[in-house]
């Protein structure tokens, strides 16, 4: 439902969990990538595995804006 639902929702931004219910947020990221119409959209990709580093890397080599790891503060966004 997500894929679909990015493909037909203009979003300004978007926030995706690397470990999603029934695909990864890795997988969603390389799917909005490869779509022209949602290529440019900014995505924030966050964990709150202890393997967060090796997720900090999965996220950027699948086109992530940004990534956070979980629990964070506030300031994070600023």
């Amino acid at each position: 439902n997500a894929l679909i639902s990015a493909a037909r929702t203009n979003f300004a931004a978007a926030v995706f969990d690397i470990e999603l219910p029934k695909i990864r947020g890795t997988d969603l990221l390389k799917f909005m990538r490869s779509e022209k119409s949602l290529y440019s959209i900014p995505v924030i990709m966050m964990t709150a595995s202890s393997e967060y580093v090796r997720f900090q890397l999965e996220s950027h080599n699948s086109g992530a804006t940004f990534f956070i790891s979980k629990p964070f503060e506030r300031t994070a966004f600023e």
